[in-house]
């Protein structure tokens, strides 16, 4: 489905609508106040279940993301799944904005944006049922912030499109105030960060070392078993079968560093 921007303008109540949204945004102050925005005068121009917001924040620019939903169904182990920053749905629709500068929007029947209906089982499986999301550009062209609107009420149709390339500025100018203000820690950064325990951690490190689980055990002063639960629990929340693989997604979801990258950290 295709469209021509300039063909496209709100009409009936929408105006006014978006007049409220963009007005009562300047109230708002802290996160409370951003959930009951979004979930009252965001909703009447655009009713909606779930919002994901993604911001590139702190020193590593790393986009960190945050969920604001009315909906039971929409979990902390989907969310996690849905952010998944190799694997996540929110992470491929952000690579295909960044390819393309348009917004992804997504459902049964529906592709507008170039997302690709692969992805379909995804939003079944992460009961999210469609999507619509954009994102904000900052002046060295990378992403600065992505919005994505989930389990949309009504037809997914360019009204949509349109409406996000219009809210997706105010939602970044909003959000960010919060964040200021407040300073909202991420709800998910790397879910593979959230997944692994303070332990796990420490042991994925040493298995970058190229420990065996009775070395670790020697250093952490723990029981080989213990060690070896550790490794296996290890292995299931990162979706791995080896240690070697292990480590490599450790290094993709940012939970190891190298030690050039561990040095400049410390420089800095």
């Amino acid at each position: 489905m295709n469209f021509m921007r300039d063909e496209m303008t709100l009409e009936g109540e929408d105006p006014a609508r978006l007049a409220a949204v963009i007005d009562s945004s300047l109230r708002v102050l802290n996160e409370h106040q951003f959930f009951s925005w979004v979930q009252c005068e965001l909703q009447y121009l655009l009713s909606h279940e779930i919002l994901i917001c993604g911001i590139a924040s702190g020193a590593d620019a790393k986009m960190r993301c945050y969920r604001y939903s009315s909906t039971l169904y929409f979990r902390v182990e989907h969310f996690n799944e849905v952010c998944d920053p190799v694997d996540g749905l929110f992470t491929r629709m952000m690579a295909l904005t960044r390819k393309t500068g348009r917004p992804c929007v997504l459902g049964p029947g529906v592709s507008i944006g170039g997302g690709d209906k692969a992805w379909l089982p995804l939003l079944d499986s992460c009961e999210l049922r469609n999507v619509a999301a954009f994102g904000q550009c900052g002046p060295d062209g990378q992403l600065k912030s992505y919005f994505c609107f989930a389990r949309i009420c009504e037809e997914l149709s360019p009204r949509v499109v349109y409406l996000i390339e219009v809210l997706t500025p105010i939602l970044e100018a909003t959000f960010s105030r919060v964040m200021s203000q407040q300073g909202i820690k991420a709800q998910s950064n790397l879910p593979g960060a959230m997944l692994l325990s303070k332990r796990e951690t420490q042991v994925l490190h040493l298995l970058m070392a190229g420990k065996t689980n009775q070395a670790i055990a020697q250093e952490m002063f723990l029981s080989p078993l213990t060690v070896k639960n550790h490794v296996q629990n290890i292995m299931k929340k990162l979706k791995v079968k080896t240690r070697g693989h292990a480590v490599t997604r450790g290094f993709k979801l940012g939970l190891l560093m190298s030690n050039h990258e561990t040095q400049g950290e410390q420089n800095v």
